[in-house]
C-alpha cells in the first residue's frame, strides 16, 4: 500500500516515538531519521495533524 509522503512521515514518526527510548526525540532528530530537513518534516507532518495530505 502506498501512502502520501506526509502520511508516510507521520507513520514512521509514530512508530519511532512508541519505541522504548529514554527521552523524547526533537524535530531535528526525527527529520534526520527520515533523511529530510526539519523544515520539510514539519511542513509535511503538520498537514497530517490538520487532517490534510499531499
Amino acid at each position: 500500500m502506498k501512502f502520501p509522503k506526509a502520511t508516510d512521515y507521520a507513520l514512521h514518526t509514530m512508530l519511532f516515538l512508541t519505541a522504548a527510548t529514554p527521552q523524547k526525540p526533537g524535530v531535528q532528530q526525527l527529520a534526520e531519521r527520515q533523511s529530510v530537513s526539519p523544515t520539510y518534516f514539519v511542513q509535511n507532518t503538520d498537514q497530517v495533524g490538520e487532517g490534510g495530505h499531499d
